[in-house]
């Protein structure tokens, strides 16, 4: 979970808490250790923001970015290294990954879809 926060992060910019929490489709109460240990890493921040004090945002660091830039590089890379015998294979797992995380999606956004088949 800690990777998607990441991706999350470095695609969000400075966001709540309570904004990661919904982003990742997680209770509240989870995050709170979650940016426990992104901050440990040295991956995320936690600041007050600037016109209200009282609001406390987190960000992804320099190091967090470098991660989540590595990761990417990692994968694309080990795409690339697929050999044409394995491209079906590769589109068929790619295709249930997008269909899991379009449904994924759609829960987030209209939670009564979670029930519909």
């Amino acid at each position: 979970m800690d990777s998607f926060a990441l991706s999350y992060l470095a695609g969000s910019g400075p966001i709540t808490s309570g904004e990661l929490a919904k982003g990742l489709g997680l209770p509240a109460s989870s995050v709170t250790s979650l940016v426990d240990r992104l901050e440990a890493g040295d991956f995320a921040t936690r600041r007050a923001r600037a016109n209200d004090r009282r609001v406390v945002e987190v960000s992804i660091t320099e190091h967090g970015k470098q991660g989540v830039e590595s990761t990417a590089r990692a994968a694309r890379d080990a795409m690339l290294d697929l050999g044409l015998d394995e491209l079906p294979a590769a589109t068929r797992i790619f295709a249930r990954m997008a269909d899991a995380l379009s449904e994924r999606s759609a829960a987030l956004v209209d939670p009564a879809s979670r029930d519909r088949p």
